[in-house]
């Protein structure tokens, strides 16, 4: 605002030939007065700004540059014909505030900001500056005022504070460095989610954060993509002031001056580390038993798909157990739902002693458990390794002051030999299964052909 009146103000000193002094002095003459007062009218004339004339009680106007019909979008004559239609043209909600300025100073030494309304409706805003004029040689004195339309300077200014605001109350976090990477603004979002202050980050560098997860190549591509102009977005795993890893989804803008230069970086993420623990959690529930902690079955026959893949490019033979524990017939409703899962959770910890690395054990349901035997080599090799299984259940499960005794069966269907489909692998496994639990506890069965007889079935 200041700046407009400092143009004026030096036009009117070019135009009165320097003399600053004839404004806050009395004139020597009228003549000279009268020359001043034809100057200020050939500015007046040729500026934007309003330029007007009062006399000292502000009851007559006795001059109104043209522009008034510009800025005010009103015939000059009303102004011409009563110094107070200028308040009536004044928004009604500043009124009371500028009657108030009036009564208090006059206008004389009047310096402020107010709201006008066109004909139309239309609110348009105004700086009006006020100051005495030196007396004529008559005594009269009169009064100058100077107004400007600073309707854009208002919706810059209040865009310009919109955006603070929106920057500064973002969920998201906010980071701004210069040309070089050093932080000169941070939201309350990143000090939130940092855990630095924001006096604590400024003019240091981002890689504060850096939590040497990611390698330095990662942060090399970064710097490459924003240093020539390009916006960057990946996941960063940053860590926070107390040591805590967060995740981050971040987009590094880079800012151009008008010369097309590089003068700034913009970053803002959002932390999903919450979200990726959620999804971390939606694939366990998908994947692993929520009792045994064993593989789902979902993720069993995934394995198990790869696994016969694998077997017929390497012409390779693999196994799949069905081996269920007859624990649901020794533990009742009345025992309670606790103690049968921490005996399947203790099975299933027995289960995964006997087996070694390559093996992969799943919990199908109830006391029915899934291993999957991969690269066999030697023809009792399954053989074996299931006799083991059954062998680890010869010692009870205690729990809760209980011993129980299993006797529990298993099925075998080998591959390629019974089958090259994992889904009749597994469902021939569970039908061998199902034989020797109803006709040979504490045995095993493999699977030979087409059951539904234990005739087909060779009982080891």
């Amino acid at each position: 605002m200041g700046q407009w009146l400092r143009i004026v103000r030096n036009r009117l000193s070019a135009l009165l030939g320097g003399a600053k002094d004839t404004v806050v002095s009395v004139p020597d003459t009228e003549q000279r007065l009268q020359e001043t007062e034809q100057r200020l009218r050939q500015l007046s004339e040729n500026i934007q700004e309003v330029f007007w004339l009062f006399d000292a009680e502000a009851r007559h106007t006795l001059y109104l540059s043209p522009s008034f019909e510009d800025v005010w979008e009103r015939p000059a004559q009303l102004l011409l014909a009563s110094p107070s239609y200028l308040l009536q043209t004044i928004h009604p909600e500043d009124v009371p505030r500028i009657q108030q300025l009036l009564e208090e100073q006059g206008w004389p030494g009047f310096n402020h900001d107010y709201r006008i309304l066109l004909a139309d409706g239309a609110v348009r805003w105004i700086h009006t500056r006020c100051f005495m004029l030196p007396e004529t040689q008559q005594g009269e004195a009169r009064i100058a005022g100077i107004s400007c339309d600073i309707t854009e300077q208002k919706r810059l200014a209040q865009e310009k504070d919109m955006m603070a605001r929106a920057l500064e109350q973002s969920a998201d976090s906010v980071m701004i460095t210069d040309a070089s990477g050093e932080m000169i603004y941070v939201n309350a979002a990143f000090e939130d989610i940092s855990g630095y202050a924001k006096n604590e980050v400024l003019g240091l560098r981002p890689s504060l954060l850096r939590s040497g997860f990611q390698d330095e190549g990662f942060y090399q591509r970064v710097w490459q993509s924003i240093s020539t102009g390009l916006p960057y977005t990946d996941v960063f795993i940053n860590r926070r002031k107390d040591g805590e890893l967060f995740y981050e989804a971040k987009t590094i803008t880079p800012l151009r001056g008008s010369g097309g230069e590089i003068t700034h970086y913009v970053s803002t993420g959002k932390d999903i580390t919450e979200r990726l623990k959620g999804r971390e959690r939606l694939q366990r529930l998908l994947h692993y038993d929520a009792v045994s902690g064993l593989v789902s079955r979902v993720l069993m026959h995934d394995r198990l798909h790869r696994a016969v893949l694998h077997a017929r490019r390497l012409h390779s033979r693999l196994a799949v157990v069905c081996l269920g524990l007859g624990l649901s017939e020794l533990v009742g409703d009345e025992h309670g739902r606790e103690l049968y899962e921490q005996m399947i959770r203790l099975a299933a910890e027995r289960l995964t002693e006997t087996l070694d690395e390559q093996a992969t054990v799943a919990r199908l349901g109830g006391d029915e458990f899934i291993v999957l035997l991969k690269d066999i080599e030697q023809d009792d090799q399954p053989e074996e390794t299931v006799r083991g299984m059954l062998d680890a259940f010869v010692r009870p499960l205690q729990a809760r002051g209980y011993e129980l005794y299993l006797s529990p069966v298993a099925g075998i269907c080998l591959c390629p030999q019974h089958s090259d489909d994992p889904d009749e692998l597994l469902r021939r496994a569970e039908l061998a299964m199902q034989h020797a639990r109803h006709h040979l506890a504490g045995k095993l069965l493999f699977y030979q052909s087409e059951m539904p007889g234990k005739e087909e079935c060779r009982v080891s």
